[in-house]
């Protein structure tokens, strides 16, 4: 497949994670395939597991900031931004050459720090890819 095709299917997919594909209750309820396949770092074949590999990482989405920026991925934007409980935004964030748009939802209910939020999803588009050419992705 194509990287434009695949930069697309990933924009779609997670980002539907993020705003109700599955309620965040369930979010927290992973099945037991996707737990096995999650802790032996291969995807799982659960559609519904919103899983993604990264240049060979495994992302489990919703994830937390803290998780997220300890795969070496730096927010571009002020992630000590304030955000208000159950609301959203994207972010800009950077990876080597690599640059992405982040969705960071607070589910929380209180108003929190960006940066202690959750990652609901990742949109990587064709031409964020023209500066880290041999990235890869597993869906």
């Amino acid at each position: 497949m194509s990287k434009k095709f695949l930069s697309c299917l990933l924009a779609c997919s997670l980002v539907f994670s993020a705003f109700g594909m599955t309620a965040w209750a369930d979010a927290e309820t992973e099945t037991e395939a996707s737990t096995e396949a999650a802790a032996d770092g291969e995807l799982s074949d659960d559609l519904y597991s919103f899983q993604v590999k990264l240049d060979g990482e495994l992302y489990q989405f919703p994830m937390s900031y803290a998780d997220f920026v300890a795969k070496d991925w730096t927010c571009v934007d002020d992630d000590t931004t304030e955000m208000a409980p159950n609301n959203y935004s994207s972010f800009r964030f950077t990876k080597g050459n690599l640059e992405a748009y982040v969705d960071i939802i607070n589910v929380g209910i209180n108003t929190v720090a960006v940066s202690e939020c959750m990652v609901g999803g990742i949109s990587i588009d064709s031409f964020q890819f023209e500066d880290a050419p041999d990235t890869t992705i597993e869906l």
